[in-house]
């Protein structure tokens, strides 16, 4: 694990340079209930609204906007390659808004998109076509 200061001296490989606020599943369950309508044939607009509202109050809106991810890799002040941890916040983040967002369509709209949808930023923009 790379302590808050060790990152700060880590050369980024990639020009990804959001910083990604970390979810825990339990803080982000009590924020998601906030929506309280599943996303149907009619609704769209309204829960559009209530998604980006809350998304974007956790600091997380560029899952919505952007498809791009930090590094995987990034090297240490030694110069020895090591995970990334933007990376795997990010991931762990993209992980827990795809099953949200999921969880909250109904089912004969689920069921038309999201085959090949394998990030948020896949996900949102299948519903916007």
């Amino acid at each position: 694990m790379v302590s808050e200061h060790k990152l700060a001296s880590l050369k980024m490989s990639s020009s990804f340079s959001i910083k990604e606020s970390k979810l825990n599943i339990k803080a982000f369950h009590q924020c998601s209930s906030l929506i309280t309508a599943k996303l149907n044939t009619y609704n769209f607009l309204l829960r559009r609204s209530q998604i980006i509202l809350l998304v974007c109050s956790l600091g997380l809106s560029h899952h919505l906007n952007e498809n791009e991810q930090p590094a995987t890799d990034i090297e240490d002040d030694k110069g020895e390659k090591i995970l990334n941890p933007l990376y795997r916040t990010q991931c762990v983040n993209d992980g827990i808004l795809i099953s949200w967002l999921r969880g909250t369509i109904k089912d004969e709209v689920l069921s038309l998109f999201f085959q090949e949808a394998d990030t948020t930023y896949k996900v949102w923009t299948s519903l916007e076509l």
